[in-house]
């Protein structure tokens, strides 16, 4: 009895836990931030939380925060976008073809065990300045992808297969009703791996390749003037664009688990 009613305690308030949880994580972390800050006592070496976000208020309400910010989200969206069709049209290719898939390896081998530091130092050779960044990105997410892709292929349920040559299924019919519910979620988590990665690749990469309107550029000018304070405040808006990129695909996630789930529902009832 006693079990039971703990049970529904936490059922009810999970929510409520989860959130309260992440508030004294980030004020433990606010309260650790601002104690070393004190103990340290220097600007130049860690200035204070006060000091960092009232930076953050000058950068933001500046007339250029919104290009430099939204430089970096295209950076970072594009990278993505063509490193996701690609992954999962490959990884569904080789998934198909066993051929295909040993014809790939090498290449994905290659793009796992390359430095990030070497692609951002080749593509500055020949690649215009502004794309390097784009084309960073497409080499980091591509393999989180495409593998994701794959083992979410492996997965399928063979006996499900079976039964569909079984019955006639069409192959688009297949795809749709039994490979892609497996690929997901492999390709959801593969996504929010992928774009933490994502994120660093691409300001590591505007750092050197210092386009214009970029967030890795504006850290490469605070680090030469010894800025530290624009350096902190520019890389609390980089995690704040990678919480709201989290939560975006979260919600995508959410909201096509939901979708499939009226529709087998609908499916069933029809």
């Amino acid at each position: 009895m006693k079990e039971t009613v703990l049970k529904k305690f936490f059922e009810k308030n999970h929510k409520s836990l989860e959130i309260q949880s992440i508030l004294f994580s980030l004020a433990v972390l606010l309260l650790a931030w601002l104690f070393f800050a004190r103990q340290i006592n220097s600007e130049l070496i860690l200035p204070s939380p006060e000091l960092v976000f009232a930076k953050m208020g000058e950068l933001f309400t500046g007339e250029s925060f919104w290009r430099i910010f939204m430089g970096s989200m295209r950076h970072v969206l594009l990278g993505f976008s063509l490193a996701f069709v690609i992954g999962v049209t490959t990884g569904i290719l080789s998934g198909l073809v066993k051929s295909f898939n040993w014809f790939i390896y090498p290449w994905l081998l290659l793009l796992r065990a390359t430095p990030v530091m070497s692609f951002i130092l080749y593509l500055l050779l020949f690649v215009p300045t502004p794309y390097v960044a784009v084309w960073v990105s497409f080499f980091i997410v591509y393999p989180v992808i495409y593998t994701n892709v794959l083992e979410g292929f492996k997965a399928v349920d063979h006996n499900l297969l079976e039964m569909a040559k079984l019955y006639g299924v069409s192959f688009k019919s297949q795809l749709r009703h039994i490979y892609i519910p497996s690929i997901f979620p492999y390709l959801m988590a593969a996504s929010l791996t992928g774009m933490g990665m994502n994120i660093k690749a691409v300001v590591t990469a505007e750092a050197l390749a210092l386009p214009e309107n970029a967030i890795g550029t504006e850290l490469f000018m605070a680090r030469n003037y010894l800025d530290t304070e624009s350096i902190l405040a520019w890389t609390i808006f980089i995690i704040l664009m990678a919480v709201v990129l989290d939560l975006i695909l979260l919600g995508l996630k959410w909201a096509l688990t939901k979708g499939r789930r009226r529709y087998v529902i609908q499916r069933r009832k029809s």
